[in-house]
């Protein structure tokens, strides 16, 4: 076999790898929201992002293992939109979770406590 062919492949199977393990938890469970029960929501959405990717890049490789376009195909418009969803999941994770770096005090508003002094002798 070609040494061109050989790495293709390689790599096929490489991908079909991550696709099975993306895929793994299905066989497990009776439907896909089993998979997500008792989960926080950042976790759910990753769940089915994931699911959704698996799906579409098993989709994407039959197309192209059968020779068919896939530059004019809605898969390419499908794999976009669950990448936005990757982008959009990650930008939610970076503000939810609390910075290891720095103290969370940075994040918090200051108060003006004169200011907060003067209208509580105010209103009482």
């Amino acid at each position: 076999m070609n040494s061109e062919y050989s790495h293709l492949f390689e790599r096929l199977h490489e991908q079909l790898d991550k696709v099975e393990e993306s895929l793994e938890p299905l066989k497990e469970s009776e439907s896909i929201f089993d998979l997500v029960d008792g989960k926080e929501d950042i976790e759910q959405a990753k769940q089915y992002v994931s699911l959704s990717y698996a799906i579409n890049s098993a989709l994407y490789s039959y197309y192209k293992l059968n020779g068919t376009s896939t530059e004019e195909s809605p898969i390419m418009s499908e794999l976009q939109r669950v990448k936005q969803y990757v982008g959009k999941i990650k930008h939610a994770e970076k503000h939810i979770q609390p910075s290891a770096e720095g103290n969370n005090d940075e994040q918090r508003p200051k108060i003006a406590k004169d200011a907060a002094s003067r209208i509580i002798k105010h209103h009482t």
